[in-house]
């Protein structure tokens, strides 16, 4: 249970105190404290409302600042004053059931912050006069050499020194698929080391990586409250003067005007400052905020706070991330263009079972679309894995080769022109394309079979929501996203939205979004 848990079931447990308390007083059963004449809804009263008093009046001396709990403190003191001990009781127990349920709403976006400090971690591997000592992320310094293993999240930002691999940077550029890092590429803490080890000089640590950057962002976003949820306070500014106002003209008029007396005077003051006081108003934004995050959690969509779902009213414009929204996240194949005399089926089957025994996304991507063929996949021996650039095994005798243009050049030499012109068509159209070949030891030969071009599969329904919210009026719909500017081409034409921004990280999205609010 975290602290934000801890500190509501806190709050529920002292407001049903309260509860019990005022409900005891009204049938008499717990009306006074033994062994003292003081009714328990003036104790009720004061330790249920101590800081609703502090705070108001607070922000009124020190800040000049005038609240809608001001309205309340003044209702609650004045039906102290004349002896109606229950009313004010109960005024403050309505303040605290609103209070909590702002609280609540507030509450629902400290887990989005919590995931994203799970990310980093805690200690590092780092190495010193020839040794790797195991510390804490904040004993690393800037200038360390960091050792980050297969499987490991990365703990700082940093530039590789030693070492290939496959980094998934999803949690933080939202690419689709793991990027090859090698010697001098920039690596960024929470990020997950896929394959190989690397050795990483630390740039920046804690606060100042990446990471720390968006969470700071996240907490600041936290911080700021909606236009609706400060519509009491904002109204206040009139509203407790206009009360006072009212209040004290029926004081003229009942103790001047009707000839009453003070007791019966100041009780229809007290009942007006009591009537008039802004528990519906106070107590209904955060009913509604409570009742919507509800609403949407049963339809399985999440909402960080009151805050959003408030400004939605006021939106012309939408930003969509790509990875996971508007895509499924993970790579599938598109198209199999085989090359020679072989056939779409060979290709898939020969290249599935050099990567049968791989982890990679794109193997595993390759794999399941052979097994959604019914293709046979062929026994495979001697797998390696290239980091960074491919796999290669032994299938039916012929040593097949699964992997990048620069690998499979490597293996077999130049790749002729008409291929070529293909792996650059399918690059502008924002697919990642794979080369398929096989070397024949026995006539020393070998031969490129075919290119499998894989991409992040658009959803089903995102074309169809785009449609539906410029329909609704929304001016502008923007996509953005940490791939390169040849797929958010592609997938911002097969969608149709009105602009696209490639290639950025957090913070770049976060540009783009305030020059949108401009």
């Amino acid at each position: 249970m975290d602290e934000h848990e801890r500190l509501n079931r806190r709050e529920i447990v002292f407001i049903a105190s309260i509860g019990v308390g005022i409900l005891l007083n009204a049938l008499g059963t717990f009306k006074t404290l033994p062994g003292m004449n003081l009714d328990t809804a003036v104790l009720l009263t004061v330790i249920g409302g101590w800081r609703i008093f502090y705070e108001s009046f607070s922000e009124l001396l020190l800040h000049r600042r005038i609240s809608a709990d001001l309205a309340v403190s003044i209702a609650a003191i004045a039906a102290l004053l004349i002896g109606e001990y229950l009313a004010a009781a109960e005024v403050i127990f309505i303040m605290l059931i609103g209070g909590a349920l702002e609280h609540y709403a507030v509450a629902k976006t400290h887990s989005a912050l919590e995931k994203l400090l799970e990310l980093a971690p805690k200690t590092a591997c780092i190495k010193r006069d020839g040794e790797e000592l195991e510390v804490s992320v904040e004993q690393v310094q800037v200038g360390d050499i960091v050792i980050v293993r297969s499987g490991e999240r990365i703990p700082v930002d940093g530039i590789i020194v030693a070492g290939r691999s496959s980094v998934n940077q999803a949690p933080l550029t939202g690419e689709s698929v793991p990027v090859d890092k090698t010697v001098g590429d920039e690596v960024f803490a929470g990020t997950l080391n896929e394959l190989g080890a690397l050795e990483i000089r630390t740039t920046h640590v804690g606060s100042e990586t990446k990471l720390g950057q968006i969470v700071r962002l996240v907490r600041e976003a936290q911080e700021r409250k909606g236009k609706v949820q400060r519509l009491a306070d904002k109204y206040a500014q009139w509203f407790v003067p206009v009360l006072l106002l009212v209040g004290g003209l029926t004081f003229l008029i009942a103790q001047f005007g009707l000839g009453l007396e003070i007791q019966q005077t100041l009780l229809r003051v007290v009942s007006v400052l009591v009537v008039a006081c802004p528990c519906a108003m106070v107590l209904s934004t955060p009913t509604a905020v409570v009742a919507a995050l509800g609403r949407l959690a049963r339809s399985g969509i999440l909402a960080k706070g009151g805050i959003y779902i408030e400004q939605l009213a006021e939106v012309d414009c939408i930003a969509f991330d790509k990875t996971g929204t508007l895509t499924e996240g993970k790579p599938k194949v598109q198209i199999v263009i085989p090359l020679g005399n072989c056939t779409v089926n060979e290709v898939l089957q020969f290249a599935a079972a050099a990567e049968q025994m791989s982890e990679h996304v794109f193997a595993q991507a390759i794999v399941n679309e052979a097994k959604k063929q019914n293709l046979q996949i062929p026994a495979a021996t001697d797998f390696q894995t290239i980091l960074g650039m491919g796999v290669q095994a032994v299938v039916n005798g012929k040593t097949v080769l699964v992997g990048s243009k620069s690998f499979i050049a490597e293996q077999i030499g130049e790749i002729d022109e008409a291929t070529q012109q293909q792996l650059n068509q399918l690059a502008q159209q924002g697919f990642t394309a794979i080369l398929v070949a096989v070397v024949d030891a026995q006539t020393n030969s070998h031969s490129i079979l075919g290119i499998i071009a894989l991409a992040d599969q658009l959803r089903l329904q995102a074309k169809e929501t785009v449609q539906q919210l410029k329909a609704m009026g929304i001016s502008k719909v923007v996509l953005l996203t940490g791939d390169n500017a040849a797929i958010a081409r592609r997938i911002a034409h097969e969608v149709g939205v009105d602009e696209f921004h490639a290639e950025l990280l957090p913070q770049g999205k976060v540009a783009i979004v305030q020059q949108l609010q401009n």
